[in-house]
This record gives C-alpha cells, structure tokens and sequence, in this order.
C-alpha cells in the first residue's frame, strides 16, 4: 500500500499482503522506501508517530549517504548496507559496452550470487528478526532493485507466493513511470541511447527478476535452500518472521 507523501515517491506498506496460507502482513511494520533525503519535517513526523519507525536501513551507495543524507533525526536507528561495492565506483555510461537491458540483468544475477550481496541481506534479515517493536524502513535510491530483492526475499519468507511477489515488485512502475515519461521530455527524441537507459533505470522490468530467480535456482536449486544456506534464516527464524509480522485472517 503506497503512503501518500509529497517528498518520497516509492514508498509503501507491506502491511496487508496476503500469504499463501491465509495470512497477511500486518500493517505500520515493514515499510520499503525510495531514498528520504528530502523528507520533510511532517512527514518524519508521521513515520515517527503514526508508524512507530525504529529504524532506517540504507542500501545506496556511501556517496549518496554523504551527498544526500536520509533527512531523519537521531530518535531513529541508522544502518548503511552497501549491497554491491560495484555500484560504489560504476554506473552506466560509455565506458560499459553491454545494452542497458544486459547491464541491469547482470546487476540482478549480481544481487542474487555476489557474496558481498548474500551478506548485506543476510545481515538486513538479522535486523529484520531483530525488531521486536515498532517499524523498519529500507530503501536505496529509487526504492527499485537494492530494495526490490530485499523485499522479494522478506516476502517469501514470510510465505507469499511468488505471483503476488511480482505484483508488488512491480507495484514501483506506478511511480516511476510518470517519473520515466518526465524525463522522456527532456530528452532528445533521437537519442535512443539515453532513452533506452533510462527506460531500464526507470521501469521495473519482467526480465530483471526473472534473471534474479533464474540465477538462484541454478546455482542453489531453490529460493527455499537459498534462504537457508545462503541467507542464512532456518526454519525456526521463519517462524519466528512469521509470528512476528502476519496476522491470522482466520
């Protein structure tokens, strides 16, 4: 569910979410975000009141923690998760050959089998088992792809199937591609390049995902023994997920 906020365009509730065994999230617990540093005094206010928030977890880049800091204050816990130090040092442009397309594909196989990725949400799946109380938010920059797999593993460890999973992940083209359209305009019409780039930048895309669960299942067999062996969150965690954030709808 998206909060209406006029300074964070991607961020939304996971709270009513339905699992597959008749359960839902419950609401004002696990909220996913794009960046907030320019959220606003009120609608810290709102996180901070309405919704319990705890703690923050950040998924950008250093350089984006330095250049545009989370606008939150010292009542809420801060954690920096740089997920892929590639991402630290590289982004698209002329000297990276491969199409757009192929360049964020790579990224998605990288979130799925890179060892500094399995252990950034290895350690987000420790904080998440660790909130007793109150609310956690995590986001990157655009609230897309960082944040998007750290939701598509939360979610499907806390049992929902894997259609619902790719409705909410692309539940972000409902910002985004108002946002993509915007910068359309200010774009060169010819220049198919920019367009294509930011059309991948912009738009959460089938293909990416798809490659993300091909990637683990070739390498691991499942998501299910990739959440245990690699994630590192047993069974007894899972039901400890289970019982801390679902609601019986029984």
């Amino acid at each position: 569910m998206f909060i209406n906020f006029e300074t964070v365009e991607n961020i939304r509730d996971l709270g009513g979410i339905k699992t597959s065994d008749g359960h839902t999230i419950v609401s004002k617990r696990l909220l996913r975000s794009s960046e907030l540093h320019n959220l606003s005094k009120r609608e810290l206010d709102i996180l901070k009141h309405k919704y319990d928030l705890r703690v923050v977890i950040d998924f950008r880049s250093t350089r984006s923690t330095i250049t545009r800091k989370d606008n939150i204050d010292d009542s809420i816990k801060y954690m920096h998760m740089v997920v892929l130090h590639f991402l630290e040092t590289n982004t698209y442009g002329t000297e990276i050959k491969v199409s757009p397309d192929e360049f964020f594909i790579d990224i998605y196989r990288s979130l799925a089998i890179s060892p500094e990725a399995i252990a950034t949400y290895r350690n987000f799946f420790r904080v998440v088992l660790a909130q007793e109380e109150g609310c956690l938010l995590y986001h990157c920059r655009s609230g897309k792809d960082r944040t998007g797999i750290a939701t598509t593993l939360l979610l499907h460890a806390l049992g929902v199937d894997k259609r619902s999973i790719y409705q909410e992940h692309f539940l972000t083209n409902e910002v985004m591609r108002p946002l993509y359209e915007q910068k359309l305009r200010e774009l060169d019409p010819h220049d198919i390049d920019s367009i294509n780039f930011y059309h991948a930048l912009y738009i959460a895309k089938k293909e990416y995902i798809d490659e993300y669960y091909r990637a683990i299942e070739e390498k691991y067999g499942s998501i299910d023994s990739y959440l245990r062996e690699q994630i590192g969150v047993s069974d007894k965690e899972i039901d400890i997920l289970r019982a801390r954030y679902l609601e019986n709808n029984y």
